[in-house]
């Protein structure tokens, strides 16, 4: 028999109505995938849980179904957990795809603290998340920043920060 300590949230198993309703206001709001992602999480609530297959089923239903080597990492997602302002993926495993040149990996667990920076969104404190270049380099933060003419998403590692154009 399991018990539950007290004061310990158990997470809430959201429909697929649900998370239909989050993404249709999360595409609503934004302007770019990256914000529309953030969005999306801030709205899930407090703690709460999204198998990876329900996940599928509800993006490719809104018409925001993963194309290209993204797909792949969508495809291997077991379960998503938010407690607070933390969300944590659990993968089937380590995957490794190639994005405009650039090598990225995601591991069997990716954490991250979704916040925003003013009016802008931003994912803190990632874990499990790095880029190739010449060596494997880890991902530490990416923030959505804006000028007077385009929007860019703000890559923070160790080796430095980075702004990459968005669409």
């Amino acid at each position: 028999m399991t018990t539950t300590d007290p004061g310990v949230s158990v997470p809430n198993d959201l429909s697929f109505e649900q998370l239909m309703k989050i993404i249709s206001d999360a595409k609503a709001g934004s302007l770019d995938p990256l914000s529309t992602a953030i969005a999306i999480f801030a709205s899930l609530g407090n703690t709460v849980s999204v198998s990876g297959d329900l996940l599928r089923q509800a993006l490719t239903a809104s018409s925001l179904a993963m194309n290209g080597p993204l797909s792949d990492v969508a495809n291997r997602i077991q379960s998503i957990l938010k407690t607070g302002n933390q969300v944590k993926f659990t993968n089937t495993q380590t995957s490794e795809f190639t994005l405009r040149d650039t090598t990225m990996r995601f591991l069997a667990e990716v954490a991250f603290t979704v916040s925003q920076d003013g009016t802008l969104p931003a994912l803190t404190n990632i874990t499990g998340f790095a880029v190739h270049k010449v060596f494997w380099i880890d991902i530490q933060a990416m923030a959505v920043k804006k000028t007077s003419d385009q929007t860019l998403l703000h890559v923070v590692t160790a080796a430095g920060s980075r702004d990459i154009a968005l669409g």
